[in-house]
């Protein structure tokens, strides 16, 4: 949750006035932006971890009498939007929360209105395709995992802004260790965003753009997070409706993890590489999805050359299984807008009932006018267990 006064948390529960600011420049990588001068109508944050830009901007602004000259603040050639979301204090001052920054990437104008979609930052990556093939060569030096993502993001985009968020926690202390494996060859043909990909996932980690439109390399969100955030009915309650889906569809209880050469890579851990074969399962006895349950065996594979030593395929194995695994349930609902609130965040869910669970955030819209809600999808997940 991205971090906000109390004053701000507590005033969310209750009455208050929202405000919204929408800001534009051509280069989002200076400190020099302007407010939009459009009104806007109405429009919407969608967070989701699953797609390839976690952020996604639905803008609606007041149409023009000429259409057509309004058009550079919104054209789709070079022009990005930052969206914050706020609070008046009883000050009387502002507190805004970042929502993202967002390339725009269509404007449709007709007499009543402007129409604007946007994407967070990754759609820089995924567009800046390579001219040519990314190559990796032996050498006395080689890069790790991790410095190669760095080189190939700079690549492109020399000033971009990319930080490893707890990656050092999350490998006992050492970036450069076993799960960051270094690479002694390989060849990315064309696609910059999938070789990003494929390089996270053979550490055990995701890749992300921040609301504040920086990359960050980090842990998959873990299930004993504490909660940042009560969703309840009632009294000072934010819980306007809820749905429950129970579903095997899609449902994976293991992760088999291999690296079988399927990119021609190589690291220094071997000339040739030991065949590696892990599987990583829910293990919780108390889930319906526990692996030689009544839900039977379901394993997902994911194999990548970058897997170099069995260490490393089961840290991988337990971030895609955190991602992927069984659920117990996913929740939607829809709330009293809380705009610090962010995908991967655990909040706890109490029901009108009293009854209460503690749900990982997958998916989040959030409305940028004062009568809309905020909708989220939440799962349910357990423990693993290597073997």
């Amino acid at each position: 949750m991205y971090s906000v006064s109390q004053t701000f948390l507590d005033m969310v529960r209750g009455p208050h006035r929202m405000v919204v600011k929408v800001e534009v420049t051509d280069d989002p990588f200076i400190s020099t932006w302007s407010v939009l001068s459009a009104a806007i109508v109405d429009g919407s944050v969608t967070i989701d971890r699953t797609a390839e830009t976690r952020r996604t901007l639905n803008l609606s602004v007041a149409g023009f009498e000429n259409p057509i000259n309004p058009i550079d603040e919104f054209n789709p050639y070079g022009t990005f939007l930052r969206v914050s979301r706020g609070i008046q204090l009883p000050d009387l001052s502002i507190e805004y929360v970042p929502l993202g920054i967002f390339r725009v990437y269509e404007t449709k104008l007709d007499k009543d209105s402007v129409e604007i979609v946007g994407y967070s930052l990754e759609a820089d990556i995924r567009d800046a395709r390579f001219p040519f093939p990314y190559v990796i060569n032996r050498s006395l030096d080689p890069p790790s995992l991790a410095i190669t993502q760095l080189d190939i993001i700079f690549d492109a985009f020399p000033t971009l802004d990319f930080t490893f968020e707890n990656l050092a926690a999350w490998f006992d202390g050492n970036v450069s260790g076993l799960p960051n494996p270094d690479i002694e060859s390989a060849v990315f043909e064309k696609d910059r965003l999938e070789a990003l990909r494929t390089l996270n996932n053979a550490m055990g980690a995701e890749f992300s753009c921040t609301q504040e439109g920086k990359f960050r390399l980090n842990p998959p969100a873990s299930p004993d997070d504490p909660p940042v955030w009560t969703v309840n009915a009632g009294t000072d309650g934010v819980l306007v409706e809820y749905s429950k889906t129970f579903s095997r569809e899609g449902v994976y209880n293991g992760v088999v993890v291999t690296n079988d050469d399927v990119m021609g890579a190589m690291t220094n851990q071997a000339t040739t590489p030991a065949p590696i074969r892990v599987l990583v399962v829910d293990s919780d006895v108390t889930s319906p999805t526990y692996w030689g349950g009544p839900f039977g065996r379901v394993p997902r594979f994911y194999s990548s050359s970058f897997i170099a030593t069995r260490a490393q395929a089961l840290t991988a194995g337990r971030a895609i299984l955190a991602r992927e695994r069984g659920l117990k349930s996913t929740v939607d609902f829809s709330l009293i807008p809380n705009p610090a609130l962010d995908v991967d965040d655990v909040v706890t869910v109490v029901y009108p009932d009293g009854s209460s669970e503690n749900h990982l955030i997958d998916r989040l819209t959030v409305s940028l006018t004062p009568n809309g809600v905020m909708s989220a999808g939440t799962r349910g997940i357990q423990s693993t267990e290597e073997v």
